[in-house]
């Protein structure tokens, strides 16, 4: 048997979470079994990125219309934001987004919202460059509380104002946890 240090024998890629690890199952006599790397990020505390693509009119109409981001939450445990990241695909029409205006990611019960947990300024997309926006986490500046963050509730996405023109795209990645209640 080779070594796995040999990757003629054991070529190196990039692992998916639809790829295996081999295993000792120390609950069942010592016996070899493999996972997934997918159900490993669960056990592990880290589940995979939500994602969702905006469309231009969708991010015109963040305030009337916020969108769900719907996150992988089969225990109905509290979701716990980690990192977020923002890729604006631009067209030649730009968004028109008046200074000061604001997209927000919070719980999905964001209506008398207290906190948010991230937001970027909305005037990022005011542009027909492309970039990658990395919004400022409201989670992590200082000790709070989320009196509206339920158990099983996904994300949301809004804005604090609107657009009247933009057709450009907006990708959003968020990266989270899950801290059980009971």
């Amino acid at each position: 048997m080779a070594k796995i240090a040999n990757q003629t024998a054991y070529p190196l890629i990039t692992p998916t979470t639809r790829d295996y690890f081999i295993v000792t199952d120390v609950e069942d006599n010592n016996n070899t079994k493999n996972v997934s790397i997918g159900s490993l990020q669960g056990f592990m505390g880290s589940q995979p990125p939500a994602e969702i693509v905006l469309t231009g009119a969708q991010i015109q109409d963040l305030q009337g219309a916020p969108v769900i981001i719907n996150v992988d939450n089969p225990s109905n445990s509290l979701v716990v934001p980690v990192s977020c990241a923002f890729y604006y695909t631009a067209t030649n029409e730009p968004f028109n987004f008046a200074g000061g205006s604001k997209i927000k990611i919070a719980n999905e019960n964001y209506s008398g919202l207290l906190s948010t947990y991230f937001e970027t300024d909305a005037t990022f997309l005011n542009t027909v460059v492309s970039s990658l926006i990395s919004p400022v986490n409201t989670w992590g500046d200082f000790p709070q509380t989320f009196p509206l963050a339920t158990p099983g509730t996904n994300l949301v996405v809004f804005a604090d104002n609107v657009s009247t023109q933009g057709t450009g795209t907006l990708k959003i990645s968020i990266q989270y946890r899950l801290v059980a209640t009971t």
